[in-house]
């Protein structure tokens, strides 16, 4: 899988990390689409340079840490507090989805993929 492990000029090497955020984003209406990109941040992750990886992290810990807030929502759904939990969670993704596709679309690393809230998106 060479062109999983090299990002060159052109943008060629963000094809598949774009592609795991739109399937993050389109997973808010057809769950169907976030295990491949979650299979995806997984198998690329290894082999990709460091600043895409940092991209690949973030989308998995998007992933583990939404479901850790989306599962208790749901259960919590015949309340007040689930609907509440599932609207922080459907804002929270949507966040971290935009904040990475910017710095994605401007060659950018995320700055601290392994953080709770939008990677460090305010610094430079």
């Amino acid at each position: 899988m060479p062109a999983l492990a090299t990002a060159d000029t052109d943008g060629a090497g963000r094809t598949l990390p774009m592609s795991v955020y739109l399937l993050f984003l389109l997973g808010m209406l057809m769950v169907v689409t976030v295990p491949p990109g979650v299979l995806i941040a997984h198998l690329a992750r290894r082999r990709a340079p460091d600043w895409i990886r940092s991209h690949y992290t973030f989308q998995l810990r998007t992933f583990w840490l939404g479901l850790l807030v989306l599962v208790p929502g749901i259960l919590l759904a015949v309340n007040l507090l689930g609907y509440l939990l599932i609207a922080v969670w459907v804002v929270w993704v949507i966040a971290r989805c935009a904040v990475g596709v910017s710095r994605l679309a401007d060659g950018r690393a995320i700055p601290e993929p392994r953080g709770l809230w939008l990677g460090g998106a305010a610094a430079g």
